[in-house]
């Protein structure tokens, strides 16, 4: 037919418009029936059927399918029995977002005038969703047990790691091996509606709520490569590998090898340690020690390697001295043995007597020195001596002070003596 158009105001009605071409007079399809919707990377895959027309309608010839923004057309053959199921994929990356809600609607189109009809649409909702988005490595490091535990373990977590990116992670998966590369995690068939996963091989699934999981059973000193995959059902993420040692703490010191006392310095005599062995015979880089005695500092000494000085300050010396001593490795992280059982060592010695020498007289064969000091204390020496010498005669007005009549060639001076365990140990003071 053909239809011919006439406005009418107050004044009457307008010049006839016929349309240039002749139109059906026709039924509007029902809505189909929409059979499935199922996300994809950026888009949808919707599904649905031929609906039942009145046999007086003309054939359905093409559907419009929108999904939010996006309007897609599908031609059909007219002749298509009902209940045909089409398929189509609407995808846009840049206006359809992943984890985002969109109107879906689907609606039959036969030879009815588009611009005069109201189109039957079935509608329904649906989310683009892709494979999980890889934010940031995981993270993981190994144990620092006690040497001949046999618990060594990797503690790793990856929360943060990764985006769902429209779909909830539903497996995670963790492969840890001290050697080798990681296996393939894949997901296939997505954009025909028939997913294939193959998940990774070797590896260990974890829930898709978790974020952290602990290893144990592990070799201590052994680098392990670690690779988490998030598995949504759209795809398959991996991680990038990472990798944890872990690691054993030295064993106890059970024996040392000490000198002395040595020469340390002008009146300094200390003991000296040239090495430690640990119960395990496990190799130390560096030592840490405490010295134990009456009045003594008992901190702990920095970190050195043998061979090295056993002193802590100036208030070891004079005393009876035990030492315990502790060895340590340095890894990714600085480890400690336990400390040891106290070493006997014996008495550090310190000669420092800060004398006054105050030469007098006017002529070399008139002169006189007097000398003061400070009194070596006794602690735990076997002895201690001050002597004045280097002259004649020689006064001691005091315990700590000496005059000496010194003669051209005379070499006046101070001399102290600390006997210990056998040993003399001396330190002259001259002008």
């Amino acid at each position: 037919m053909r239809i011919i158009v006439v406005a009418v105001n107050a004044q009457g009605a307008s010049a006839p418009t016929q349309l240039s071409e002749a139109v059906w007079s026709d039924l509007i399809p029902p809505p189909p029936i929409i059979i499935g919707i199922e996300p994809l990377d950026h888009g949808l895959r919707i599904g649905w059927s031929k609906p039942a027309q009145s046999a007086s309608a003309s054939p359905i010839r093409s559907y419009r399918v929108t999904v939010g923004p996006v309007v897609r057309t599908v031609t059909v053959a007219a002749d298509e029995p009902v209940g045909t199921e089409y398929w189509l994929n609407v995808v846009d990356v840049g206006v359809l977002d992943n984890g985002t809600g969109y109107a879906v609607g689907v609606s039959a189109r036969n030879d009815s005038f588009d611009p005069l009809t109201s189109w039957n649409t079935a509608t329904a909702t649906g989310t683009p969703a892709g494979a999980p988005l890889l934010l940031a490595p995981p993270t993981a490091v190994g144990s620092t047990s006690n040497s001949g535990a046999g618990d060594a373990s990797v503690n790793i977590g990856w929360a943060g790691a990764f985006a769902s990116n429209g779909r909830a992670v539903q497996t995670y998966y963790l492969w840890i091996e001290s050697s080798g590369s990681p296996p393939a995690c894949t997901v296939s068939g997505v954009g025909t509606g028939a997913p294939v996963h193959n998940p990774p091989s070797g590896v260990t699934p974890l829930p898709g709520s978790a974020t952290a999981t602990v290893v144990s059973g592990l070799a201590a000193d052994t680098t392990y490569g670690i690779v988490i995959y998030a598995y949504n059902g759209q795809g398959c993420t991996a991680s990038v590998e990472i990798e944890a040692t872990p690691r054993e703490r030295p064993t106890a010191v059970t024996a040392i090898d000490v000198e002395g006392p040595v020469a340390n310095g002008a009146g300094r005599w200390d003991f000296r340690l040239l090495g430690v062995t640990t119960s395990g015979g496990d190799a130390v880089d560096s030592v840490q020690y405490r010295l134990i005695g009456s009045g003594v500092d008992l901190s702990e000494s920095a970190l050195a390697a043998p061979p090295l000085l056993l002193t802590s300050g100036v208030s070891h010396y004079g005393r009876q001295l035990q030492v315990e001593v502790r060895g340590c490795r340095q890894f990714e992280q600085l480890l400690c043995g336990s400390w040891s059982a106290p070493f006997d060592l014996g008495v550090a010695v310190l000669i420092d007597a800060q004398p006054s020498i105050v030469p007098t007289g006017g002529t070399p064969n008139d002169r006189s020195v007097a000398i003061s000091w400070t009194p070596v204390e006794f602690g735990d020496y076997d002895a201690v001596d001050h002597v004045c010498a280097g002259g004649d005669p020689i006064d001691y007005p005091t315990a700590s002070s000496c005059q000496i009549t010194a003669a051209p060639t005379d070499d006046p001076r101070l001399v102290v003596t600390v006997t210990e365990n056998a040993v003399t140990y001396t330190r002259e003071y001259r002008l």
